[in-house]
């Protein structure tokens, strides 16, 4: 695939997408609904933006638990206003643009941030409480060191996997992953790689795969290119992503993979919430059914439970912190606020921010409706993740 062909297809999915979120479907509200201001806002993360439109809408036959807090998509319209006295400004999209905007809004040394599309912003009046996120900060800091700016609760558990579009291939071992996406022949691990460079093709055990990645400020592609160990730099010329080739594919899109050998990371927790009906669908046209979510090194990321899916073994347990790196795929989920809000005696504390970012809207219920597992051990402060304002 040329990469003028794969610009158009990106260009496409987003016109799909966003199609189906001015359609409204059958599930989870996307946005506040009704739209209007409230106490709190948040933005972020594509990944878990569907339990928080549920927890705060409402969702089914189930009420609104947090409905202080009006809770904004990844991708929608291309600006948003989120409180009555603030401005109107580009959608974050994503983890990094999530937690960059709520930087900007509390950050008094800078309000300014440069989002991943270029656009630069300036916010303050509060805009943003509350940001949602699929990773971890990238430089942690020490809780109550002076720049311990932000905190990072854990919300739930998720698992990244691979979707793959087409037959022949249903699980990947993280080598094969590594070879596909660093451009590397790897006789051992069944990768082939033809030609060099953005026209090279590759095979894994004799199967075409056209390897993508989601737009540069998606939480899930930073994850997933920490557990195959490829960052940006390592990345091959022909992957859609690279420096060269850049993406503006949505994460957990499935029309970015509608051509035979499309390989893209997906959040298992997005592939069973979608499958089940309880978030916007993004499985629409004639290969949604030739498209499938793979084991990893023989895990299972989605398994089945009478007529529903469930997350699979690829999840880990959810009393346990997991592990981040080469050959991890399960990973946290995070609600972020800055620190002096949540934390008792900060100036600014807000203990009702608090109540919401680690009891109520953790719950069992909505956690687990919308494809991800609780967690059950992070009821201590000394679990949380601490950083350094990012904007």
């Amino acid at each position: 695939m040329s990469k003028a062909t794969r610009i158009a297809k990106a260009s496409a999915a987003s016109a799909v997408l966003l199609g189906l979120v001015l359609a409204g479907a059958n599930a989870a509200q996307a946005d506040p609904s009704p739209a209007a201001f409230r106490t709190y806002a948040a933005t972020g993360s594509d990944t878990i933006q569907s339990v928080l439109n549920g927890e705060t809408n409402g969702y089914g036959t189930h009420a609104a638990v947090a409905s202080s807090i009006a809770s904004y998509d990844a991708f929608g319209s291309a600006t948003i206003q989120t409180k009555s006295a603030g401005i109107s400004y580009a959608r974050p999209a994503g983890s990094g643009d999530g937690v960059k905007s709520l930087s900007a809004s509390w950050n008094t040394g800078s309000h300014v941030y440069t989002d991943a599309a270029g656009n630069v912003i300036t916010l303050s009046n509060n805009d943003v409480d509350i940001a949602r996120s699929s990773s971890q900060p990238s430089t942690p800091v020490t809780a109550g060191a002076t720049n311990d700016n932000l905190t990072f609760v854990p919300f739930a558990r998720d698992a990244v996997s691979v979707a793959f579009q087409g037959s022949g291939i249903t699980n990947f071992t993280t080598a094969q992953l590594t070879h596909v996406y660093n451009e590397t022949t790897s006789v051992s691990d069944g990768v082939v790689v033809t030609g060099s460079g953005a026209t090279a093709t590759v095979k894994v055990n004799g199967v075409s795969v056209i390897p993508e990645l989601p737009q540069a400020s998606s939480g899930t592609r930073k994850f997933f290119q920490t557990a195959i160990n490829v960052p940006n730099a390592s990345l091959g010329a022909y992957v859609l992503g690279s420096t060269s080739n850049p993406s503006s594919l949505h994460e957990n899109d499935a029309t970015a993979a509608n051509t035979a050998g499309d390989l893209i990371p997906f959040s298992a927790g997005q592939w069973i919430s979608q499958k089940n009906g309880v978030s916007t669908s993004t499985f629409t046209g004639t290969n949604a059914a030739t498209l499938k979510i793979t084991n990893i090194n023989s895990a299972t990321a989605v398994t089945t439970s009478g007529t529903v899916l469930v997350p699979g073994t690829l999840y880990g347990s959810g009393s346990t912190v997991p592990s981040v790196g080469t050959g991890i795929f399960n990973r946290d989920t995070y609600l972020v606020a800055p620190t002096v809000h949540i934390t008792t005696g900060g100036v600014g504390f807000d203990s009702t921010l608090k109540t919401l970012l680690t009891s109520t809207l953790p719950g069992a219920g909505a956690v687990s409706d919308f494809g991800f597992k609780p967690l059950t051990y992070s009821a201590t402060t000394a679990d949380w993740i601490h950083s350094a304002w990012t904007n």
